[in-house]
């Protein structure tokens, strides 16, 4: 897996192609759990907020590297929890 590092103190975009996470939440009322492909990363100091596309709508927020308590483990790519996510 190719890992990904945004360290910028300027506070421009940066695309990652290729970069991926996995999506998880409720979106409309349903449960959401699949792997997408990263628009782009925005730096905020030391740490990235990840922007991802999910049914047209972008959803912006911290990637985490686990799971949530509610969901199994099953590989190494960083998770978004859509729920915690600034929609728009």
């Amino acid at each position: 897996m190719r890992e990904v590092y945004y360290l910028n103190q300027s506070g421009s975009r940066m695309a990652v192609r290729g970069a991926t996470v996995r999506a998880v939440g409720t979106i409309n009322g349903k449960a959401y759990n699949k792997v997408r492909k990263v628009d782009y990363y925005e730096s905020l100091g030391n740490f990235a907020t990840t922007t991802v596309r999910v049914n047209g709508v972008r959803y912006t927020g911290f990637a985490d590297n686990h799971f949530p308590d509610w969901e199994p483990i099953t590989d190494d790519i960083p998770v978004l929890d859509l729920d915690k996510c600034r929609k728009g």
